[in-house]
């Protein structure tokens, strides 16, 4: 029979064919479109940021929340205790995320600010220093004044320059500060509003998931409605994973660290340790942030040892991310070190620290599904009498 006077098979070609057309002119005029696409979706961002923001609180508040809830009153039968088991979760996660973040704070910034006085101090020294040796020798007498003379460049003519920079600095340096206020303003109001969407996910977290999940079946085909919700499961698992070994990857490297210092006899072990581990959240390249703030710390007391802490976590960054960290967070998502490399190199390169946080996680997702869309395509090729799987092809030709 003719493909053509099959009435079945011809709806299946021209809904193909339609669905095939449409992705190619949506997928020309996105390109077409390039920027309009790219400011409807800033403007979008925007507008949703705090709801955005409450989602991925909810996300991480989340990973504790299950352990603490499971932990509370488990035994009880009383409805008042049962009622309160999910709330008091809810408080628990959040103090105990806050109270972290606090300590954390509260143990780094006043040394960080102090270290940077005294490297301030340190600066004017040096500066009236200058000064100083400025009045008392000729400008003209020196090396460097014979540079500037022979590349013909006139000293005083800089310092005017300077100075009339500074003056003109001043009015944008006070709009700066007051778009610095604004934009913590912003910030503010979008936590505040994050935090209270966050509890109201949460707190009703399995009605949520219960309604997403009528939605998809009562709006997409059946098995596309399947495949998404599948993904966002496999999405969520990975998540939560990808939290709790990062958070473990953390505490192994802040140790490390402040064990490290002290047996090199490097000064604040213990807050730089601490730092070093919260900025080890962002993955791979964390250290490196905390490197730099506990240089400048260490800085104002010996250079020497500043020189020391920097070559010491440089090693130690280097055994994290090709030892540690593919070993604890790999295995707990299930990704390779390699992949976990390379999602860590392309997230970061495609979206910043945003990439670096969520580049792994979604790299173990995209991995997980394409080995079990492979598993399925192997399987469906095996029975139906095709070219049996890679793995056994090898092993057959290793028998023979």
């Amino acid at each position: 029979m003719n493909f053509i006077d099959d009435p079945k098979k011809s709806k299946k070609l021209s809904i193909w064919l339609i669905r095939i057309v449409v992705i190619c002119l949506i997928i020309y005029l996105a390109l077409r479109y390039l920027n309009m696409v790219g400011t409807a979706v800033s403007f979008l961002a925007d507008v949703f940021s705090p709801l955005i923001f409450g989602v991925i609180l909810a996300l991480i508040l989340n990973v504790p929340m299950r352990p603490i809830e499971r932990k509370l009153f488990p035994n009880t039968y009383r409805p008042k205790l049962q009622k309160m088991r999910r709330p008091l979760a809810i408080i628990i996660s959040i103090f105990a995320v806050t109270g972290l973040f606090i300590f954390v704070v509260c143990l780094i910034v006043p040394e960080l600010i102090r270290s940077l006085y005294v490297i301030g101090e340190g600066l004017v020294q040096l500066a009236n220093s200058l000064a100083e040796w400025g009045d008392e020798t000729a400008l003209s007498d020196t090396m460097l004044g014979s540079l500037m003379q022979t590349l013909g460049l006139d000293f005083s003519s800089l310092q005017q320059k300077v100075a009339e920079l500074v003056t003109t600095s001043g009015p944008k340096l006070m709009t700066s500060l007051a778009d610095i206020v604004s934009n913590i303003g912003s910030a503010l109001f979008n936590f505040v509003v994050g935090l209270v969407f966050s509890v109201y996910i949460l707190y009703s977290k399995e009605h949520l998931k219960t309604q997403a999940k009528r939605l998809i079946h009562a709006w997409i085909p059946r098995h596309a409605a399947d495949v998404t919700i599948h993904v966002a499961d496999v999405s969520s698992t990975t998540f939560r994973s990808f939290v709790a070994g990062q958070t473990i990857e953390a505490l192994i490297l802040g140790t490390l660290c402040m064990v490290g210092m002290m047996i090199l006899q490097i000064p604040y072990a213990s807050m730089i340790g601490a730092l070093v581990g919260v900025t080890a959240l962002i993955p791979i390249f964390g250290a490196l942030i905390g490197a730099l703030i506990g240089a400048v710390m260490i800085l104002s007391v010996d250079p020497f040892k500043a020189l020391i802490f920097v070559i010491f976590l440089l090693i130690l960054q280097q055994v994290e991310g090709n030892v540690i960290y593919p070993k604890v967070v790999g295995s707990k998502i299930g990704l390779p070190g390699m992949w976990v490399l390379a999602a860590v190199t392309v997230g970061g390169s495609l979206g910043g620290v945003l990439g670096l946080l969520l580049g792994v996680p979604a790299f173990s997702v995209l991995y997980t599904l394409v080995n079990e869309a492979t598993d399925q395509r192997e399987l469906e090729k095996e029975r139906a009498g095709g070219e049996p799987p890679a793995d056994e092809a090898e092993e057959s030709q290793t028998s023979q």
